[in-house]
């Protein structure tokens, strides 16, 4: 069964092998758009985690995870998954059991808890000559500004925000033009 969750909130919850079954826990978020999903926490047994995207069905368990499987031991130290999303979607945290023998291999509980939080992506404006568009005219204006001709620009060369005005800039503005997401 897939259980809703909310970003931002602590959840704690309980794994167990029973026989040669073990107890798979499904938790599903909604993302509001693109950026940064994480999901950190701690078990106190051996575990995996893998994070899912898209709708919650357990075929896509089958299917290549985006993140995972990761193998903490005994809870130390914690864990985090994190994956980047284009889109709103959703994401499915799983977490299992690391074998079908015990989840005590540690010599404590088998409790866990989890806190899964988004960071959006940020926006920019990619009409970099400030004509009203955002096509090539705006890359020849940034490569021209880049190589050292100003003039043509009503923004900031750093596109990217990484504190130089270099071709990393360029290329962003064309992933962006193209569309792609904001650096």
């Amino acid at each position: 069964m897939f259980q809703p969750v909310v970003l931002g909130e602590t959840y704690c919850a309980t794994a167990a092998v029973v026989g040669d079954v073990r107890d798979t826990d499904w938790f599903v978020y909604s993302l509001p758009g693109p950026g940064t999903f994480t999901v950190v926490g701690q078990p106190q047994f051996r575990n995996r985690w893998t994070l899912l995207e898209g709708p919650a069905t357990i075929v896509c368990f089958f299917g290549p995870a985006r993140a995972g499987p990761v193998v903490t031991s005994c809870g130390n130290p914690d864990l985090m998954l994190s994956l980047t999303v284009a889109s709103a979607t959703e994401i499915t945290f799983l977490s299992l059991p690391d074998n079908f023998s015990s989840v005590s291999s540690c010599g404590v509980n088998a409790n866990y808890w989890f806190r899964g939080d988004f960071a959006p992506r940020g926006s920019c404006d990619s009409d970099f000559n400030c004509d009203g568009n955002s096509d090539q005219d705006d890359v020849a204006c940034i490569i021209n500004v880049v190589a050292g001709n100003p003039g043509c620009q009503c923004q900031d060369p750093d596109f990217n925000q990484d504190g130089n005005d270099d071709q990393d800039d360029v290329a962003a503005l064309i992933n962006v033009v193209a569309g792609g997401l904001c650096p």
